[in-house]
């Protein structure tokens, strides 16, 4: 029984090491690899659907988003999106931690090839997030909404977003004795963009 399930563990390590690596394989060689990305990025995509290995395929996915080759995600990105924003509501915390600063990395490197619905979605969702319950989580989906707001030139609507669905959450977090840490500081540059 034991060896079945050192068996398990160890494949579950193979596969995460698997994801990780052909992460750094993209974006270190995505240049060299444009034929291939569009069978490669969509098993990547794949592996974020199970459950097992998805936390893993976020990761590697934030390791494409920061590459300074600019890989071209335009064959899986909405799809990505969808998918990460689906994972703003689980309740696996580790997930939703990595899915903030994969978004944020994405928003920053892909912003004028995001649909203006894919952001209201993901705001409706941060919103969800900002209370003084959790304030790590708070802090990264406000810096989420800074990101936003930073580049609101080139993304229509989303300061009337944010506006409508995050500063309520927000003003009401102001009020809140825990408040401080990252969490007040990035709600004070949050308040001072608006």
């Amino acid at each position: 029984m034991l060896s079945k399930a050192n068996g398990a563990l160890r494949a579950l390590e193979v596969k995460e090491c698997a994801i990780t690596c052909i992460g750094l394989v993209i974006s270190t060689f995505g240049d060299n690899l444009a034929a291939e990305l569009p069978s490669c990025l969509p098993v990547l995509v794949d592996r974020m659907g199970n459950e097992i290995t998805r936390l893993t395929a976020v990761k590697a996915l934030a390791v494409i988003a920061v590459s300074q080759l600019h890989i071209d995600l335009s064959c899986v990105l909405e799809h990505v999106l969808t998918e990460l924003t689906a994972f703003l509501r689980k309740a696996n915390r580790a997930l939703r931690q990595a899915t903030l600063g994969t978004l944020n990395s994405l928003i920053v490197a892909y912003g004028d090839k995001i649909g203006g619905s894919s952001y209201e979605v993901i705001i409706v969702e941060l919103s969800t997030l900002i209370s003084d319950s959790d304030l790590h989580m708070t802090a990264l989906a406000l810096e989420l909404c800074c990101t936003l707001m930073a580049d609101k030139r080139s993304i229509p609507n989303v300061g009337l977003a944010i506006r409508n669905k995050v500063l309520p959450q927000a003003l009401a977090l102001i009020k809140s004795p825990l408040l401080q840490g990252q969490a007040f500081v990035v709600l004070t540059v949050l308040l001072w963009i608006f």
